[in-house]
């Protein structure tokens, strides 16, 4: 199994969000998380991105993001907040930051930019993130994840 989740609970403030959950998927396969708002969707793929601290055991290919290291983990497993955060400068400026992270180094990358012309929003690529719309800033953000070839992505 590429992605295994054994038990994954997570507690707030004395609130279980979710706890006991198990599953398993193999490469090419997906995954949808149905609850309504507040039961933990979120805070499920901020646990699996190791984001955020939980109880339970998560794999990506049979080691885990001790075996592995967080940020080697976090090459590999990449989450997509739903509301993208307002980064420094423009999706031109991040690309060349995260090209340039040790994590991403001997990787082979797609060029966001690419990704974004066959998606009609390359004309926002130079512009601030500040300055561009919610659904710009997602498909935008979403390029640049794609780029960096994650063998898991999560996508809130």
């Amino acid at each position: 199994m590429m992605l295994n989740v054994e038990n994954l609970s997570r507690t707030i403030a004395q609130r279980t969000l979710f706890s006991g959950l198990s599953f398993s998927l193999a490469e090419g396969e997906s995954l949808a998380l149905a609850a309504p708002s507040g039961f933990g969707k979120t805070q499920v793929l901020r646990c699996l991105a190791h984001l955020v601290p939980f109880e339970g055991k998560v794999t990506l290919d049979g080691q885990s993001a001790i075996e592995t290291g967080v940020p080697a983990w976090r090459r590999n497993a990449v989450y997509c907040a739903q509301t993208p955060p307002i980064y420094a400068g423009s999706p031109a400026d991040l690309e060349t930051l995260i090209e340039g992270f040790a994590s991403q180094a001997g990787r082979t990358h797609t060029p966001a930019r690419e990704i974004a012309v066959s998606w009609k929003v390359d004309h926002v690529w130079e512009k601030s993130w500040a300055t561009l719309s919610g659904g710009e800033a997602q498909r935008a953000a979403l390029a640049l994840a794609l780029s960096t070839n994650p063998r898991l992505l999560l996508l809130d």
